[in-house]
């Protein structure tokens, strides 16, 4: 495995089930550490995460692996809360009618966004149609060319710097809000269309977000040990070549 995130010791611990205990499993990161965007310290006897510090509960993936893991004892819902926005010189309600910020129509981000924000929000269905090419785009252009900035800077970018760590210029529209790309890809012709189309008709009461009672850290521990794999961190792989006859060969390199 090339990364000990928790994709790469996920992947090989996936790999030491199906396989059996006689498979040599190698990890290999540029890190010194394990976990990737995931880092677990202990502070005056507690755990505290200073990297990533939970995972979306409504996707049901990440909650299962702590599940199938032996974790199911530890998982707990951080907070009920519901989000707030700075804005306008006033704190509000994180709009609803919005997914990851973008907005199904200007009436649910009018207590948000200024006069003219609101309006370009408005005049976006009337935008020429909007279609997708089959690869990913960058969602900030996206947002940035149907909207204009402030939608980006004042919802997008906030929310999505919480999950993904990074900011909408750098990330996908396929690979952060797939099912609004779906809805493009289905016939919706803008994107209020493409979010109206997604939410759901009655939201969700179901925690928002999941973690681990002593850090998420727990997670990459409890992979690294059951995949039972050889760690070599602190060696980035610096070439990958594909054998002719089958398998890969690794060049690592400090």
């Amino acid at each position: 495995m090339v990364g000990a995130g928790v994709a790469g010791l996920s992947a090989a611990w996936r790999l030491r089930a199906e396989l059996g205990a006689q498979a040599r499993i190698t990890v290999c990161d540029a890190a010194s550490v394990l976990g990737g965007k995931v880092r677990t310290v202990e502070l005056a006897g507690r755990r505290f995460d200073v990297g990533a510090e939970a995972v979306l509960a409504r996707r049901p993936e990440a909650v299962e692996l702590m599940r199938e893991a032996g974790l199911a004892d530890q998982v707990v819902h951080p907070t009920l809360a519901s989000g707030s926005v700075r804005a306008l010189g006033r704190t509000a309600a994180l709009p609803k009618g919005t997914m990851m910020g973008i907005p199904a129509s200007a009436e649910s981000v009018a207590g948000v966004l200024s006069a003219d924000g609101v309006r370009a929000v408005e005049e976006e269905r009337h935008a020429p149609p909007l279609t997708l090419p089959p690869h990913d785009v960058s969602l900030g252009a996206l947002l940035r060319e149907r909207f204009g900035d402030e939608v980006v800077e004042r919802l997008v970018d906030p929310l999505l710097g919480g999950v993904y760590a990074g900011g909408a210029d750098g990330l996908g529209l396929r690979a952060t809000v797939p099912a609004v790309a779906a809805a493009v890809d289905a016939g919706a012709t803008s994107l209020t269309e493409a979010v109206a189309a997604t939410l759901p008709a009655k939201p969700s009461s179901a925690p928002v977000f999941a973690t681990l009672r002593d850090g998420l850290g727990g997670l990459v521990d409890r992979l690294a040990t059951g995949s039972a794999a050889e760690l070599r961190l602190g060696q980035p792989v610096r070439e990958l070549h594909r054998r002719p006859g089958g398998g890969w060969r690794v060049r690592l390199g400090a």
